[in-house]
């Protein structure tokens, strides 16, 4: 049967969140679209393709993207399209047999998406995923892995995902926030970031862990994998203040999860 997802109103749910889904502003649907620029986590995080009739607001310019330029072994390249195979079937893979840096993780994360999803559809945004220190340390990263998020994969509010949308889908809850212009990379704390975001909402994260349970799952294996991209369901967006309030309003959310019939989960 399939599972319901039904956010609760923004101020019930709210925590400490393991991702963040950065998706483009769009103000009108004929108006200026901003992209969003690339995630600090790495200059080799894969760049997003520039898709048409995206434009930049007049005057500013087009956020720097960099796309990885590292030699990608071969053997690298062929496990990346055994999991994306995989992906597509929907079936566990056991863990990739060789083992990239982070660098050459990135560069593979094209050859994963391109078995993945033949034909791919425009990005909208991106993913990142090991946002707290104490999930790094797990998974032996420094620093959050990026993937990037396509037409279709987020679903809205009270959307039905079926038990079996991926080989070993979880459920986080986190959030996603819409970012205003490019500014934001040159933020250098929480309320400067605020000032450069649209909107926050609710978002409930159904990732996709892929490999078969009892496999190694490391940085290198997320980031080649697209972060566990997979699907997920938005709540109502919240324009964001940029105010001290406000920030400290964030810091300060907690989560509540709740069943089909109300009842409190976490």
């Amino acid at each position: 049967m399939p599972i319901s997802f039904r956010l609760p109103a923004m101020a019930a749910a709210t925590g400490l969140v393991a991702a963040v889904i950065a998706l483009p502003a769009v103000a009108q649907q004929s108006g200026p679209r901003v992209l969003v620029p690339q995630a600090p986590v790495a200059p080799t995080a894969p760049a997003a393709p520039t898709q048409p009739g995206v434009s930049q607001p007049a005057g500013q310019q087009q956020p720097a993207t960099r796309r990885a330029s590292v030699a990608l072994p071969p053997k690298v390249a062929e496990e990346a399209e055994r999991l994306g195979r995989a992906w597509l079937a929907r079936i566990q893979p056991k863990a990739p047999e060789v083992k990239p840096d982070l660098a050459q993780a990135y560069a593979a994360q094209d050859r994963f998406l391109a078995a993945a999803m033949p034909s791919r559809p425009a990005q909208l945004g991106w993913k990142l995923t090991l946002t707290a220190r104490t999930t790094q340390e797990m998974f032996g990263a420094r620093a959050p892995v990026v993937g990037r998020i396509f037409a279709g994969q987020i679903l809205e509010n009270g959307a039905d995902v079926p038990r079996d949308v991926g080989a070993r889908p979880t459920v986080e809850v986190d959030l996603a926030v819409t970012v205003k212009d490019a500014g934001i990379m040159q933020a250098t704390n929480p309320l400067e970031v605020a000032a450069h975001l649209a909107t926050v909402s609710a978002y409930i994260d159904v990732p996709d862990l892929l490999l078969a349970s009892g496999e190694p799952l490391n940085a290198e294996t997320l980031a080649m994998i697209n972060a566990g991209m997979r699907t997920g369901v938005v709540g109502k967006a919240v324009p964001v203040q940029p105010t001290p309030e406000f920030v400290a309003a964030m810091a300060e959310m907690q989560v509540k999860v709740l069943d089909g019939h109300g009842g409190l989960i976490v």
